[in-house]
């Protein structure tokens, strides 16, 4: 269905030439969330000897794949200059459902750049156009860039495993016995008390004696009195 820009021939309203588009290019990529965005761009030149009115979206706007400028309220004027973009297979039920003003009025001699962009949800393979047109009146340029864009299906970024934060276990050296006095190595008996106290830990090396407990250490104590 063609609209609106229904007509097919510009009547000019006494223009000597008319507004054309140029520099097209629709350039995919994808996004952080795996889905592809069709980037478009072209440029707008007025040759005309009027100055070109223009409306909404501005250059930029980006639309969902589906949608349409009717859906999303960017409502036709008659006579303003758009930049429209159709594809093989469009089931919108709109003509060149992606549209975009030029951003400003372009003055007689000027040149504007457009840009846009689709989010593009399903996998697919089209050819993808532009044109310009005057709202209502008609299209200056149809047809024009025509290029085959290939979308593959949305990817799911994958995490990286988390790394563990956890500290290493250790564990805890056994301490040597001295054969000669049956004490760990180091270790001496308090005369006053008669219990063991163990060595200085120096900073080579660290001797735990928590595994023999207080039982053991009063066992080794007994030991050494009858001894």
């Amino acid at each position: 269905m063609k609209r609106p820009g229904f007509l097919n021939d510009y009547s000019g309203f006494g223009q000597t030439s008319t507004p054309t588009i140029t520099n097209i290019s629709f350039t995919p990529t994808v996004d952080s969330t795996g889905t592809t965005i069709i980037n478009f761009s072209a440029d707008v030149v007025n040759n005309s000897n009027q100055t070109l009115q223009t409306g909404s979206p501005p250059p930029g706007t980006m639309y969902n794949e589906g949608e349409s400028f009717y859906t999303r309220n960017f409502q036709p004027v008659t006579g303003q200059f758009r930049v429209g973009v159709d594809f093989d297979g469009n089931s919108t039920g709109t003509d060149h459902p992606y549209r975009w003003g030029l951003g400003k009025p372009l003055a007689p001699g000027q040149t504007c750049t457009v840009t846009g962009s689709i989010k593009v949800a399903n996998a697919s393979s089209k050819n993808y156009w532009a044109g310009l047109v005057s709202e209502w009146v008609g299209w200056q340029q149809d047809n024009q860039g025509k290029q085959f864009v290939t979308v593959a299906a949305p990817v799911t970024p994958v995490s990286a495993p988390a790394v563990s934060t956890a500290p290493a276990s250790t564990v805890a050296p056994t301490p040597v016995i001295d054969q000669t006095t049956g004490l760990p190595t180091g270790a001496v008996i308090d005369p006053t008390s008669g219990l063991v106290i163990p060595a200085a830990p120096t900073t080579t090396s660290t001797v735990t004696y928590a595994v023999l407990g207080i039982a053991g250490l009063a066992a080794l104590a007994i030991l050494v009195k009858v001894l």
